[in-house]
Formats: structure tokens, sequence, C-alpha cells
């Protein structure tokens, strides 16, 4: 992580990130080469994590203070793009090591960027993170320390460029439904089997599917029971008249 950093960084990183950018003393790789390199080197880096069936947390630590330091979206998007396919694919030892390692910190940093497509990379790794830390856990983590009120606050930083992908990865949230993929279309339907399982996740609602519009957070947090499978939700909502 260091030599992306320093050496084969996309744009140079001192004067947002404060870094003092080295190998200019000679001539560069052109951009594209730039990016082969990094994807080279971000692919050793997976295989490093994973070695012998485990997490190395040195190396889990490495990406996490690159994604705190560094504020270039093209010098963090692959890294970004990296954490997220880690969560999904090696969720059950990533996410105890993520948790330990206090990464959601870096998730409400890159929350706070300007650029769309950070925000919703950073969401999907909070997603993959919700989904597979243990209820106590998640309780202690996000209400104990006030953190979907925090998520909140950074969503409502950008409420004016809501798009369809925002509106998607929150529902992936809200469900508990996630996926690597970055949809920018809407959603289908979702089945009788989907529950709201996070309504705290977001007091900007989500978006209409079809003919049928998806109950808003601020309804869903009337309620304390255990989740609700979707279409009850909707019957929940309407007898309260909470829905669209």
């Amino acid at each position: 992580m260091h030599t992306l950093k320093y050496y084969y960084w996309v744009v140079n990183p001192q004067d947002r990130s404060g870094v003092t950018p080295k190998g200019l003393d000679g001539p560069r790789p052109n951009q594209k080469e730039i990016h082969s390199l990094r994807a080279f080197l971000l692919l050793f880096v997976k295989q490093l994590i994973m070695k012998d069936y485990g997490v190395k947390e040195d190396e889990l630590q490495s990406i996490l203070n690159y994604l705190l330091t560094m504020h270039e979206d093209d010098n963090l998007m692959d890294v970004l793009q990296l954490l997220v396919a880690l969560m999904s694919e090696h969720h059950g030892s990533m996410v105890q090591a993520f948790d330990q390692r206090n990464g959601v910190r870096a998730i409400y940093k890159l929350l706070a960027s300007n650029s769309e497509g950070i925000r919703v990379q950073a969401l999907k790794v909070l997603g993959y993170f919700l989904k597979h830390l243990p209820a106590k856990r998640k309780s202690e983590v996000m209400l104990g320390h006030g953190l979907f009120s925090l998520l909140n606050e950074r969503l409502m930083l950008h409420s004016n460029q809501f798009s369809m992908t925002t509106y998607n990865v929150l529902f992936e949230i809200l469900t508990e439904q996630i996926c690597t993929q970055v949809i920018h279309k809407q959603h289908p339907d979702p089945d009788s089997n989907v529950k709201i399982v996070n309504p705290r996740e977001s007091p900007l609602g989500t978006p209409p599917l079809n003919k049928s519009p998806l109950p808003t957070a601020a309804c869903l947090t009337r309620h304390r029971e255990p989740p609700l499978p979707y279409g009850q939700c909707q019957c929940y909502i309407l007898a309260n008249k909470c829905g669209a």
C-alpha cells in the first residue's frame, strides 16, 4: 500500500492528501500503465491478506490507513473496490477483523466524499459489515455510538445529488440483500421473502419500485418488532398512514 500511495498514484496526492510523491526524478508510466500496475499490486495484497485461509490484520490495517489518509477519488476507488470484494468473498473472517480494527471509521470518512461512486462503494462495505455482524455486536457498534444517526447526517450532505444508484444500495442495506455489482437501473420488485432488517439506516426512504412504493425509514422506526416481511411491512405502513 505504501507503493501505491507514494509511487503509483493516479492523481498527485500532494495538494489534497498532503502526501509527498516519490519517483518524480524520471519518466513515469502513463495512466493506463498505472492502472494496470495498481491492479496487479492490489491482487497481490488480496492474496496476502487471505493467505492460509485467515485474515492478515496488519495488511487489512494498511488498507484502512490508506483509505483514511488519501482523499483523491481516483486514488481511492480501486482500493475501496478491493475492500468490497474482500468483505463479499471472505466475510466469515473479514467482518470480525474489520470490526476489531474499527474499520467503520474509514466508511464514515468516505461517506463525506463528493463522489457518488466513492459513497456507493463505502455503503457496500457497510452493508456487508452489517449483514454478517452478530445482532448483539451490531447493536453495540451502531446504536451504542449513534452511528445510524451519523449515517443519516452523512447521507443528507448530498441529498440533492441522489440518483437511483444510491437509492439501490440503500435498499440493499435496508434489506441486507447486498451485492458487489453497482446497479444503476431500478431494482426489480422484491418478493415476499424480503425483510426490512435495518430500518434506521436512512431518513430518506427508498425509491418506488415500479408502482409499489417502499416504506420510508421514518415510518419503520416507529415499531420495535422483529424484521417484517416486505408485504407485512407495507400493510403496517398503510395502517399507520405512513405510506406514499
